[in-house]
């Protein structure tokens, strides 16, 4: 009773029963923190941190720890090569992965159009062989005693449950050296592609990877190289990739040729025009080249040699590993009417010794410079990244030029100079650098 005469309210003997099973499990989950948990520091008030002891490290203290140890593993095989566009004088040098494998040898990614930068301190290098349908080159590298009878092909991954997503390790390359990243990967489809031997496995759209990486499982084993196949990105796996190197090292450097023409697969909107779903479409035509009056901007390739085409990949397979004087029958599809062409691949032009074009269809801005209506493939405007609609104001140091001086500067200009461009593309202002060389 209290002091009103009223009854006063009485804790159940359940209540206070939970309350000390309660205090009590409490206390005994502290002890066995600290005995499970012993290198851990003591917290002041140990009640309420005492599950997160009990909890297991964050999931990216534990994906930092691994990605941490394969840099370890992989460290010795990797280093970077630098690569400039064929026939430059070291301008626009990037970096490239390259794989090291035993016998003095190594792998990267490089496009038809690269070609190894020797004006810098860069490791030796040179080229042994290079495919150039796939991009795969093989060069030749001072041999590394730690690993010369080791490869990282020799731990090769294969997913057992392809449709299960994952972290997966891309060997990115800095000045430094190796920086692993991790990578997460959804579902793996397996695909096969004209350009390479064996399956490859196709990466999900938005993959946060780049062609030429190479790929590893946070257990240090090797997943694959990335390359591209229809325009997307794939994994190509180790016995793919042992395989192709192998090819490549039994046939040796050969002179592949060029047709002298550019390809693209046949766009959406092209599709009904030309009444067909494959094939690929001319792009450009090299005036002076092998298919110069053969074929015309806006044909479609339906079949090369005894193949058909399908698609961009079917290209590149049947056509950019002819070598020199090697002749391939085209199926051509013109309009309504289809006819059988014949071309030979020549030597690759020497891209010094080509004759340097501006390549751009002007007209004149009173007062203000030239507007550009047209950009040629390949030109020297379209490399500096003028496009059509662009207004130049000024063009090597003259204002508000004519189209007609536009022409008398870059022709009177010496090989190498760099003329800087001036221009207005909608109402911004940019300025570009135009290369003469």
């Amino acid at each position: 009773m209290d002091l009103a005469g009223r009854p006063r309210p009485s804790v159940s003997r359940e209540t206070r029963l939970l309350f000390v099973t309660v205090l009590i499990s409490l206390v005994a989950l502290w002890v066995l923190a600290r005995v499970r948990f012993a290198d851990r520091p003591m917290t002041a008030n140990p009640v309420a941190p005492v599950l997160t002891q009990l909890a297991a490290p964050p999931v990216f203290e534990q994906l930092s720890t691994a990605v941490f140890q394969v840099n370890k593993q992989i460290a010795p095989f990797m280093f970077n090569i630098a690569v400039r566009p064929a026939g430059s004088s070291g301008r626009g040098v990037e970096r490239v992965a390259a794989l090291r494998l035993p016998g003095g040898i190594a792998v990267a990614m490089l496009a038809p159009s690269m070609a190894l930068d020797t004006t810098g301190p860069t490791p030796t290098a040179a080229v042994l062989a290079r495919d150039p349908a796939s991009g795969l080159t093989i060069l030749g590298v001072p041999t590394n005693a730690a690993i010369a009878n080791v490869s990282p092909l020799q731990g090769m991954w294969s997913p057992r449950r392809p449709q299960d997503p994952r972290y997966l390790v891309a060997a990115d390359i800095t000045l430094e050296g190796v920086t692993g990243r991790p990578v997460f990967v959804g579902a793996l489809r397996p695909i096969s592609s004209p350009v390479w031997r064996g399956t490859l496995w196709a990466l999900p759209a938005g993959t946060s990877l780049t062609l030429g990486a190479f790929v590893f499982t946070m257990s240090g084993a090797f997943a694959g190289l990335v390359t591209d196949a229809s325009g997307a990105l794939v994994l190509a796996p180790g016995d793919v990739l042992s395989d192709s190197v192998d090819r490549l090292r039994s046939e040796g450097r050969r002179d592949y040729g060029r047709l002298g023409v550019e390809m693209q697969s046949l766009p959406p909107g092209v599709l009904s025009t030309v009444g067909r779903g494959d094939g690929v479409i001319v792009t450009w035509v090299e005036p002076q080249g092998p298919a110069a009056g053969q074929l015309n901007p806006g044909d479609v390739i339906v079949a090369a040699g005894d193949e058909a085409v399908s698609g961009f990949d079917d290209w590149q397979a049947s056509t950019a590993r002819l070598a020199v004087g090697e002749a391939i029958r085209l199926r051509v599809q013109r309009g309504d009417t289809g006819e059988t062409v014949t071309l030979t691949a020549v030597a690759p032009q020497s891209e010094v010794a080509k004759p340097r074009v501006l390549g751009m269809l002007m007209r004149a801005v009173p007062r203000r410079g030239a507007e550009v209506l047209r950009v040629e493939s390949k030109s020297a405007a379209a490399e500096a990244g003028i496009e059509a609609g662009d207004v130049i104001v000024s063009f090597g140091g003259r204002p508000a030029p004519g189209p007609a001086e536009i022409r008398r500067v870059f022709a009177t200009a010496t090989s190498g100079q760099s003329l800087v461009v001036t221009l207005a593309r909608r109402a911004v202002h940019r300025v570009l650098v135009l290369e003469t060389r």
